[in-house]
């Protein structure tokens, strides 16, 4: 899991990089000569913001997910009294992030997978400071491990759920 959220962090980490173009007028004057004659400097500044916004959640999110997962392994053998009212409404606050956890995994897979992998559009800043050989570089050796983080990520949170329903 740590090694799929390295990769995770090194995708991400590099789009933050690219989109940090957008804050430096030089470097954005050499990306829209670059680019195609359609793109203006407000849309290549709104794309590069809003890749850096998205890029800064994600990391924020994949910080806190992995934390909380690896808690959640180290401390699946505890059990749950059931006993009292709040340690009921616990276990279900708890059950419910987990299944939105799932869902926002398996969100995050389908637009990585469909949308951010096959068109050229979202990756033009980036591909415009990088290069195309080196983002098409990065994106190669980064992308299964985004994909397996995922997919890892959701098996783990629905491990952690059965054991929470068990006791």
């Amino acid at each position: 899991m740590l090694i799929s959220a390295t990769g995770e962090f090194v995708y991400l980490f590099f789009g933050l990089l690219a989109a940090t173009a957008a804050f430096n007028p030089d470097k954005l004057d050499d990306m829209i000569i670059n680019a195609a004659n359609n793109t203006t400097t407000y849309k290549l500044k709104a794309e590069n913001a809003l890749t850096f916004v998205t890029n800064t959640v994600d990391i924020t999110q994949i910080s806190i997910q992995t934390f909380a997962l690896i808690l959640a392994t180290a401390s699946a053998n505890l059990r749950w009294s059931t006993e009292s009212s709040e340690s009921v409404k616990a276990k279900y606050i708890i059950t419910e992030i987990l299944y939105y956890l799932c869902v926002c995994n398996a969100a995050k897979w389908v637009t990585d997978s469909f949308i951010e992998g096959h068109y050229l559009r979202s990756s033009e800043a980036k591909i415009l400071v990088f290069g195309d050989t080196t983002w098409t570089a990065i994106t190669q050796a980064t992308y299964p491990l985004v994909l397996f983080y995922r997919f890892h990520s959701v098996h783990m949170v629905l491990k952690v759920i059965d054991k929470i329903n068990k006791d």
